[in-house]
């Protein structure tokens, strides 16, 4: 069973943070050079180079003195970068449609982020961490980094290792693999319960079970956030009303210390925000992974899709449906809860549960069926289909 584990770094030195976004510099140059060498195959009729070839070639350019600063950092977390870059092209070659084609990391713009060497990451007793690449800080101090307490055993294989920074804090995550703790499925299925997410009711299960944040004090933070975003839009607009009458560029006129904590504080309420719904999701998942049920069975939902409703864009963005049925869909497997994902298109909100007909209610609440003369909740109605729909797919086994 794969377990996921993300720690905060606490109490990093100048020295540290100043080699965490160097290094991230390093991932993404190597990343765009990387990018830049498959477009040129692609230009001549080639095809793309291997991870090898790439690597290969890597090691070539580093060697040959054009870029001295790049002998600086660790050659395996800049070689991940071309991984990374890999898993784009494989990702966007299975489904055009869903994955892009991989773009160029922006120096402003792109996230600091990059991929550590994973077998050489090792966990101290006391909250201590050691990650490879960070050995040309002067001291033994700051190359231990100090996460604080967790539950990450020490003597493991460790998975996917990386190192972020979202402007606020910086973060390690990693996963491992436990064999010793594989969950038990019930071979007898008696129990079914089909769950519904959505804006109005963050889940609602078939038994009439609701899951609802009360928004009221997110509302309230939505407002200061907006207010904020004007006050960031008129600090724009005034230092490219000096751009222009200086004929100096944008990015050279300085900002204000005003400037910078608005931008700080409004980049505080979008975390608040985001880690209060996540919080919400991992209730909800919990509370429903520990009932006494045999199977759940849950929407297959794409933002791409979702999004094309206008209505529906804004809202459903900031909540990030797929979230909660992904919390749902893993933590229920992990207590042995089997789980079935409904098929792609299906229309949960306009079948009527009590008939099978089917009617297009857009928008509206309440769910009427001119056929049989139901009256339901929009929501429970969909759970219900979803029940309906798994109940079929058992008995088709």
């Amino acid at each position: 069973m794969w377990k996921y584990f993300k720690l905060k770094f606490h109490n990093l030195s100048d020295a540290q943070k100043k080699f965490i976004h160097d290094t991230a510099d390093a991932y993404r140059w190597t990343y765009n050079w990387g990018l830049e060498l498959c477009n040129k195959r692609k230009s001549a009729g080639e095809l793309n180079p291997s991870w090898y070839e790439m690597s290969m070639e890597w090691t070539k350019v580093k060697n040959s003195g054009k870029y001295p600063w790049l002998k600086d950092y660790d050659s395996a977390t800049c070689k991940n970068a071309l991984k990374d870059l890999k898993f784009g092209f494989n990702q966007h070659f299975k489904n055009k449609k869903l994955y892009h084609y991989p773009k160029f990391k922006s120096k402003k713009r792109s996230k600091v982020s990059f991929h550590t060497r994973e077998g050489r990451v090792h966990f101290y007793e006391g909250g201590y961490v050691r990650i490879p690449g960070f050995s040309q800080l002067r001291t033994d101090k700051d190359v231990l980094f100090y996460v604080g307490p967790n539950e990450v055993p020490l003597d493991c294989k460790y998975y996917n290792t990386r190192v972020s920074f979202d402007g606020i804090d910086y973060w390690f995550t990693l996963s491992i693999y436990e064999d010793d703790n594989e969950p038990e499925f019930k071979e007898e299925i008696n129990t079914v319960v089909g769950i519904d997410v959505g804006k109005h009711a963050t889940a609602v299960l078939s038994d009439g079970t609701e899951f609802v944040l009360d928004q009221s004090k997110l509302d309230r933070v939505e407002i200061r956030k907006k207010n904020l975003h004007k006050a960031i839009m008129r600090d724009v607009r005034k230092r490219r009303k000096i751009a222009k009458s200086t004929r100096t560029k944008y990015s050279n006129i300085p900002e204000s210390n005003n400037q910078k904590k608005r931008q700080k504080k409004y980049l505080k309420m979008t975390h608040k925000i985001h880690n209060t719904w996540n919080t919400h999701y991992h209730q909800i998942s919990k509370a429903i992974s520990e009932m006494d049920i045999d199977c759940v069975v849950l929407e297959t939902l794409h933002m791409k899709n979702i999004k094309k409703n206008h209505y529906m864009a804004k809202s459903v963005s900031s909540i990030s449906l797929p979230s909660i049925v992904h919390h749902i869909e893993y933590k229920c497997q992990n207590n042995g809860i089997h789980v079935i994902k409904a098929d792609d298109g299906f229309l949960s909100s306009q079948i009527c549960s009590n008939c099978g007909s089917i009617r297009d209610i857009k928008r509206a609440r309440t769910y009427r069926c001119k056929n049989c003369g139901l009256v339901i909740d929009r929501d429970l109605n969909a759970a219900l289909n979803l029940r309906n729909h798994g109940l079929e797919r058992l008995s088709s086994l």
